[in-house]
């Protein structure tokens, strides 16, 4: 018997926004997190970034836009009713191994020994 599935996985889409300052005469330079418009998402850091402007040793900021993607694995209830989450085989307290689909797996020692053809 599989696990029950009360949460199916998902994948995640995050978009982060960064304002970038470069040096002007050598690589490096500061990156600071913002939103889609370039303001800063933390205040504190403004007088910092006016300062670096105001120095003339750094290029004009630029918007930097970094998309990524994760899955949430899904979260099911084992036959034993734990909860257990499905990421790869996933084992449950109980000892039940699942994969990630919830469907419950042979324990290991009676999985068949990887095929080698030298012998």
């Amino acid at each position: 018997m599989g696990a029950r599935i009360i949460r199916p996985r998902e994948t995640q889409l995050v978009e982060r926004y960064t304002l970038a300052i470069d040096r002007l005469s050598e690589p490096g330079g500061y990156a600071f997190d913002c939103n889609a418009s370039g303001e800063l998402l933390d205040a504190s850091w403004a007088d910092r970034v006016a300062e670096l402007r105001a120095s003339g040793k750094f290029r004009d900021p630029r918007i930097e836009q970094r998309t990524y993607r994760w899955t949430q694995p899904a979260l099911a209830i084992c036959p034993c009713g734990a909860r257990i989450t499905l990421d790869g085989d996933s084992e449950c307290d109980c000892g039940r191994l699942f994969n990630s689909s919830g469907q419950e797996l042979n324990p290991p020692h009676l999985w068949e020994e990887p095929w080698d053809d030298a012998e």
